[in-house]
């Protein structure tokens, strides 16, 4: 009786596959013969991963699909190169590089600027501002400092001196003094009749003033500017030959200049 049954369990039949089919993330597949089922990266839809996540890889040494962390995978890559930027210099391609601070325009530190030293240049050789935190002072070595008439306080001179305008020979006619061109102007009267004009006082509210040194200004007829009032309403006596210095002031942008002589024929 066993040896019966155990005959017709050998003869049922468990059936065939008729066919695979790859599903998502899969490729290959079939309906006859020997079949291969491969991981298709290209079905598999896309998610941020952290560095804690697993990726999958192909092997190449065996061909074989494996699994890794992508904290093994991923690698931050080595620098290059380094390349200076705005405001700074230096920079390189290999071994250790060093970038300096360069600054071309205005720049506060900190709160007061305390203990730090901080220059200021165009990049152009000379032309400098330090500010040098050992003595509180500012040092410049450019060829001026443009303050556009605006208000500079309570300052302490030590050594300063003043631009000369230097004109020369007036050669008679109409000979213009510039404020702009500086407070101190020398002159020498000389050829025939010779009229001042003075012109570019600073703006109302602020007081102007020149000196100027004039030589030889009795030689010929000086006529000055009908805006001068001088001491006592008579302009002084020119010397022929030497020099005479004579001051003006305005402070109503040239309305009036009061002048007066500082000192005739100089010896």
């Amino acid at each position: 009786m066993g040896r019966r049954i155990n005959q017709r369990v050998d003869q049922v039949s468990t059936g065939d596959i008729s066919s695979v089919t790859a599903g998502d993330g899969l490729s290959g597949g079939g309906s006859s013969g020997a079949l291969t089922i491969a991981l298709d990266a290209n079905e598999l839809g896309s998610v941020t991963g952290a560095t804690s996540d697993y990726m999958v890889i192909e092997d190449v040494s065996d061909n074989s699909t494996k699994k890794a962390l992508i904290s093994d995978v991923i690698s931050a890559g080595d620098i290059t190169s380094v390349v200076a930027g705005t405001n700074l210099s230096g920079g390189g391609v290999s071994g250790d590089v060093t970038v300096n601070v360069a600054i071309d325009a205005a720049l506060d530190i900190g709160a007061n600027g305390s203990g730090v030293d901080v220059s200021f240049h165009s990049g152009t050789s000379g032309d400098l501002m330090l500010w040098d935190a050992s003595d509180k002072a500012l040092e410049f070595t450019d060829s001026k400092i443009t303050m556009g008439d605006n208000l500079i306080e309570t300052p302490k001179f030590v050594d300063y001196s003043e631009t000369v305008n230097v004109i020369g020979g007036t050669g008679g006619g109409t000979q213009d003094i510039d404020l702009t061109l500086g407070n101190v102007v020398t002159a020498t009267v000389d050829t025939s009749t010779n009229t001042f004009t003075f012109s570019n006082p600073p703006a109302s509210g602020s007081a102007g003033s020149f000196t100027l040194i004039l030589t030889n200004g009795g030689s010929q007829t000086v006529n000055w500017p009908a805006a001068v009032d001088w001491a006592g309403g008579t302009a002084p006596t020119l010397t022929t030959a030497g020099v005479d210095v004579l001051t003006f002031v305005t402070t109503d942008a040239g309305t009036i200049y009061l002048g007066f002589s500082a000192g005739l024929d100089m010896k």
